[in-house]
C-alpha cells in the first residue's frame, strides 16, 4: 500500500488532442520512492503523462497531487530528446562529474 504522503496521484484526468479524447477519467496512484516505469507502445501517452505530472501540459479536467512527506516537492523533467552541448541524456547527466 502506498503512503498517502509519498505519492503521485492523478484522479479523473481528461486530455484531448485535436478533439480526440486521449485520457478519459485516468486515475493512477504510484509511489515517488524507488523506481517507477511507465511502459507502453509508441503513441500510448507515456511522454504525455509525464508532461502532465510535471505541469508542462494542463489536463482539461481532473486533479494532480504530488506529495513527499506531506509537502509539495520540486519536480524536475528531462526530455529524452534534449541535446545539451551535443551530448545524449546520459552524457549530459554525467558531464558535471567530468568537470
Amino acid at each position: 500500500m502506498i503512503n498517502k504522503e509519498d505519492q503521485i496521484q492523478l484522479k479523473n484526468i481528461n486530455y484531448k488532442i485535436n478533439e480526440r479524447l486521449f485520457f478519459k477519467n485516468l486515475t493512477i496512484n504510484f509511489s515517488i520512492k524507488g523506481i517507477t516505469i511507465i511502459l507502453g507502445p509508441n503513441g500510448s501517452g507515456k511522454s504525455l503523462l509525464t508532461k502532465i505530472i510535471k505541469g508542462l501540459i494542463k489536463p482539461e479536467g481532473g486533479n494532480i497531487s504530488v506529495k513527499l512527506n506531506g509537502k509539495d516537492p520540486r519536480i524536475g523533467y528531462l526530455s529524452q530528446r534534449m541535446i545539451f552541448l551535443r551530448r545524449n541524456v546520459f552524457n549530459n547527466l554525467a558531464y558535471p562529474m567530468e568537470i
